[in-house]
């Protein structure tokens, strides 16, 4: 099925947070810390107040209840008070009247502040002599996990085969490419409403409660479209509602606050850096025996998820694998560096790395190829792990999907081909890798799994869903949707869900770990079981439909309810009528509970979770002798999703999931320098991969139903992209003879390395964090233009009309549109032109609306996303073909897609594939993966042509 949330994403309906205009809406703008260690001495707001436009500005000391918030830890500044701690830190709130005016007032903010050093070595500050961050603790290590089994001190010594390692991870940006933004409305009784992007809505209705002082009851937040999240629009995004709750409260006017990309990049949380030390130890029979793990983990100053992020890593330390002897620690550590948190796979990608790149050392060690090494190896059906817990609960499914990775990759031919170092004639190096993974599903002992959904069935026999969980871009409503119909026998189209409003359903728990299926699937169950059991009851009682008997058993399929035992049936629609006639109120709520789990802290030992998933990457690489140049060849990813509810999302989380694994193997890095300055703020220095970069993508799904999920399933999002980077690293280690330590792995390094003549397990040195100049803030489409600018009535001609329209002189074209004439298909990603969220074509020509000035746009025609429909409001074939390939999840980047391959197709109309992603090259996609995007122009194309696809995904799919 097409995800229920397409055709507003593709047609550039579908509401974010920045589309939201009200009357009397003001506009707030942060300001940041000068320093990322700094002593405030003083703030002067008064020259702020000043400034033409400008209504309040707002400081730690108009905080009216708590300005200290957080899940975990109360230690995150709402505002910043006797110091900064990070070059995130927000020390005041502008509101005015204008976008440009806020900024202007933000300018013109005095703060007089004392710069002190910076502390961002996290070893340096774990040390007990170490400056505290927070004057308050003893110390800077704020959390510990462990784990322990058996004793590998004694046993490591023993082994015939001992090896110590060093891997080093970087900081990671989100890329989400809608960046933060919410509208804050102060209601008549002295609540407020929040609408936003962000991940957990009851998340942030607790920090703006705590916050403002006033009672949960008090505090409405309604989840906007998400543009994108992967784990990173919960804590920081929850602060920005808040401040932006306070300042409605204060001005008794609804507030507007939408981040920059470099805002947005400051302040945000990131993927934490990790340094892991291994010591493992193995016999000659190639069985692991002893493992000692060490774990340290740069938090930056605040707490935020830190404790989740360390603990899973230290309970899954060990991989799939069987160790008797193991120590697993971790360590959390407050740094001044940039705030660190919650990214897909909650600290699985950097300890899936390390202990993936160790298990292929031990193998080579050994004298044991990696495929029977892991198998010697793998967890087996009812094997008790380093923790303590038996897996008989569930399909142990470690070995299935290797033997399936290997059989589809076609490995065991090209395992004998990998060049170990030796180039071939033309200078270039072959390798494949792989690597494998098991996950606890959901949260298990670090959290509390529970979840609600709420179903009403009206008159009319439409229905309405909400569930507790929040829609990321992932296709969740879909899914529920889907499970929903399928409880009641009814197409989706009878039924429409309803986005997550904090005043209508309980909490259903954060949509992390990839939980939102399996947590919200169980209720959405429970609800509709309900739903039947009351139909059925008033139909089969006196008086009923279907009375008479005694007690039966109603079947509701294809739209129809059947009383099988005595061959009557009757419609859905005429049941429901039925229903309300006897005045039984179809409305119902369903909870789920997650199954049973336990841990000993103390001990480190304990069922951590009810159910795990298994999962396995293999990477084809080639390298360039002479210059290390890499090439990703291929990516596979073959996963046991226990039950494939919605077989397109499945597609698109995989894909998606091993080209993110892919920036973070080889070309993502947040670059610090060493005053704590971020120095890659925005897309033109932070680089994503692109369409171009993208190898050959093929994955397979294993299904194996499991008792505690909603029709078997279990998870998805974060174990399809916790394996890609230790696949990568494999392969190249198996094409190079070099071992790459760290992340990113990087081309010149492996080229160094062969002209040194280094030991190839030499460990690499801490990530480089290289000076350069803070780019300037990139403004789009929230009045960019300079206070006071000359203004002038301008025509343009937009989507076959013309239009006056009263501009500034310097407005962009952006800004016009989306601020006056309101078309907010067109986004805003960046402001400096490098993700094409806000392309448009010009006179047919893909241009960056928030690069264009708007006056020199001339009499040339600009189509944007609202103009590419029809007449008769039918899509575009590029449009339905973007629905078909499911080629949209979160949708923010769709509108610019769309428009970019209408560009290509009309000058065109029969591209190559190399020529679609060279095409799409300057718009920036952070889900899909674009193979699917790609399909969809290929469909529109070439048309009457039948091309393979991935789509038809259990039990095993491959794209093209």
């Amino acid at each position: 099925m097409a995800r229920i949330d397409g055709k507003a994403k593709v047609t550039g309906k579908a509401r974010y947070a920045d589309d939201i205009y009200l009357d009397r809406m003001l506009h707030a703008r942060p300001v940041h810390a000068e320093h990322a260690h700094a002593e405030i001495l003083s703030i002067d707001t008064a020259p702020a107040l000043a400034v033409p436009g400008v209504v309040d500005v707002l400081t730690a000391a108009g905080v009216p209840g708590l300005n200290r918030v957080g899940g975990i830890l109360k230690d995150h500044y709402v505002l910043a008070t006797d110091k900064t701690r990070y070059i995130g830190d927000v020390v005041a709130m502008v509101a005015a009247e204008s976008p440009a005016a806020a900024r202007a007032g933000a300018r013109a903010v005095r703060v007089e502040a004392r710069p002190l050093e910076p502390l961002l070595d996290p070893e340096r500050a774990a040390a007990p002599d170490a400056p505290r961050i927070h004057p308050e603790r003893k110390d800077n290590v704020f959390w510990t996990c462990h784990v322990r089994q058996g004793d590998p001190a004694a046993e490591l010594p023993r082994c015939d085969v001992v090896l110590e390692r060093e891997w080093r991870t970087q900081y990671i940006e989100h890329s989400y490419l809608e960046p933060e933004a919410c509208v804050a409305v102060p209601e008549p009784d002295g609540s407020v409403s929040v609408l936003g992007g962000m991940q957990h809505p009851f998340t942030t209705r607790r920090f703006i409660s705590w916050a403002t002082g006033l009672p949960l009851a008090a505090v409405r937040v309604v989840q906007t479209t998400l543009g994108g999240g992967f784990g990173g629009k919960d804590d920081t995004i929850s602060i920005v509602c808040t401040r932006a709750a306070i300042l409605a409260l204060r001005t008794k006017r609804p507030v507007k606050l939408v981040y920059t990309r470099e805002e947005s990049i400051r302040e945000s949380y990131k993927r934490h850096p990790f340094l892991i030390r291994h010591r493992v130890g193995a016999g000659k029979d190639g069985k692991l025996r002893a493992l000692d793990a060490r774990l340290l983990a740069d938090a930056g100053p605040y707490c935020s998820t830190t404790p989740f992020v360390i603990w899973r890593p230290t309970v899954q330390c060990t991989g799939p694998y069987v160790v008797p002897h193991v120590c697993g620690e971790s360590r959390g550590v407050y740094t001044n560096g940039p705030l660190t948190g919650a990214m897909r796979g909650f600290g699985s990608p950097q300890i899936n790395f390390a202990i993936e790149s160790l298990m292929d050392d031990v193998a080579h060690a050994v004298g044991l190829d990696p495929v029977e090494f892991r198998r010697r190896n793998f967890f087996t059906q009812g094997c008790t792990t380093h923790t303590g817990q038996k897996l008989d609960n569930h399909v142990v499914a470690a070995r299935q999907v290797l033997d399936l990775a290997v059989e589809r990759s076609g490995w065991s031919a090209k395992w004998t081909q990998c060049s170990r170092g030796k180039p071939d004639a033309e200078g270039k190096l072959h390798g494949i890798g792989l690597a494998c993974s098991y996950r606890g599903v959901s949260l298990g002992a670090e959290g509390l799994d529970f979840c609600s959904a709420i179903v009403n069935v009206q008159p009319d026999a439409s229905v309405t869903l909400e569930v507790g969980v929040a829609e990321n871009g992932q296709g969740l409503q879909t899914a529920m949707t889907e499970i929903l119909a399928g409880e009641l026998g009814l197409s989706v189209e009878r039924i429409r869900y309803l986005d997550v409003d904090t005043s209508r359903v309980p909490d259903g728990g954060p949509t992390v770990a990839s939980r939102g299926t399996l947590v919200g699937g169980n209720a959405v169950i429970e609800a509709a079981r309900k739903i039947r059991e009351a139909m059925a009851e008033a139909l089969v009682s006196p008086g009923g439909s279907f009375a008479g008997g005694g007690p039966r058993k109603l079947v509701f399929r294809d739209g129809v309810v059947r009383d099988e035992a005595a061959g009557r049936t009757m419609p859905w629609a005429d049941a429901v009528a039925a229903c309300h006639e006897r005045r039984v109120h179809l409305h119902a709520m369903g909870t789920w509970q997650g199954p049973r789990v336990s841990w000993d802290e103390e001990h480190g030992r304990g069922d951590a979770y009810f159910t795990y998933v298994y999962g396995c990457n293999v990477a084809e690489v080639t390298v360039e002798a002479g210059s290390g140049a890499i090439a990703v060849r291929s990516l596979l990813g073959v996963h046991d999703v226990g039950k494939a509810v919605f077989p397109e999302g499945v597609r698109g989380q995989i894909l998606g999931g091993m080209v993110m694994g892919l920036g973070f193997a080889l070309h993502e890095e947040l670059l610090v320098d060493e005053q704590g300055r971020i120095t890659s703020l925005n897309f033109d220095r932070y680089r994503i991969p692109k369409a171009t970069a993208i190898p050959v993508l093929d994955f397979a799904v294993v299904e194996n139903a499991d008792a505690a999920g909603p029709w078997g399933a279990k998870s998805l999002g974060e174990p399809v992209n916790e394996l890609a980077a230790a696949a990568i690293g494999n392969a190249l280690f198996h094409a190079t003879g070099v071992r790459a330590s760290r992340l990113p792995i990087r081309g010149e390094d492996f080229a160094q390395r062969r002209r040194d003549a280094e030991a190839p397990h030499r460990v690499a040195g801490a990530p480089r964090c290289p000076p350069a100049p803070e780019a300037a803030a990139g403004e789009c489409a929230r009045g960019a233009s300079a206070s006071g600018a000359r203004r002038r009535t301008i025509e343009l001609r937009v989507n076959g009309g013309t239009l006056a329209v009263d501009v500034a002189e310097d407005a962009t074209l952006l800004e016009v549109l989306r601020e006056d004439l309101r078309l907010t298909g067109t986004k805003c990603g960046c402001g400096v032109g490098q993700c094409g969220t806000c392309t448009v074509l010009v006179a047919g020509k893909v241009r960056r609306a928030c690069r264009v000035d708007a006056v020199k746009v001339g009499r040339a025609e600009v189509t944007t996303i609202e103009g590419l429909a029809g007449p008769d409001g039918g899509l575009h074939p590029l449009q339905q073909a973007f629905l078909d390939a499911g080629a949209v999840q979160c949708g923010f980047c769709t509108p610019g897609m769309i428009l970019a391959a209408k560009a290509l197709l009309d000058r065109n109309p029969r591209p190559t594939r190399d020529e679609i992603r060279r095409a799409l090259a300057g718009n920036l996609c952070r889900c899909t993966g674009y193979e699917p995007i790609v399909e969809a122009v290929e469909r529109v194309s070439s048309p009457s042509e039948p091309r393979a696809s991935a789509r038809g995904c259990p039990p095993t799919g491959a794209a093209p």
